[in-house]
């Protein structure tokens, strides 16, 4: 059986204490890509490039299930201007608009794969 949604969750832990379940964040198959639709990170780790292991996780699932392509719909309002900043960061191959105030970003799962900070360890 295929299944579709996937739910991912993170927990943070280091020399300074154990910030618990910090990350979520929600997937789908969609024919030949993975579509993120939510990805949230607590503010207690905001910053610590979590996010980017989060993202590199998601696109090693992607490659495993032989899915060249990431998307990710953007939702714009006036308090997450920092998850645009982030999005642009990952050098998208593809901005569509998808509304008024929505975009959709495309990224080859295979450059998001790497980005793992040397310093945090993903235990899966």
């Amino acid at each position: 059986e295929h299944k579709t949604h996937q739910i991912w969750i993170g927990t943070v832990s280091d020399s300074l204490g154990d910030s618990g379940t910090s990350l979520a964040a929600v997937s789908r198959i969609d024919d030949d890509a993975l579509e993120i639709e939510g990805l949230w990170v607590s503010c207690r780790v905001l910053g610590r490039q979590l996010e980017l292991a989060t993202i590199a996780s998601l696109a090693a699932f992607a490659r495993t299930e032989g899915l060249k392509t990431i998307r990710v719909v953007f939702n714009a309002s006036s308090k997450n201007s920092q998850v645009l900043d982030f999005l642009n960061s990952l050098h998208p191959i593809q901005i569509n608009e998808a509304g008024d105030t929505s975009m959709q970003f495309q990224y080859a799962s295979e450059d998001l794969i790497n980005l793992t900070p040397n310093y945090l360890k993903v235990i899966e």
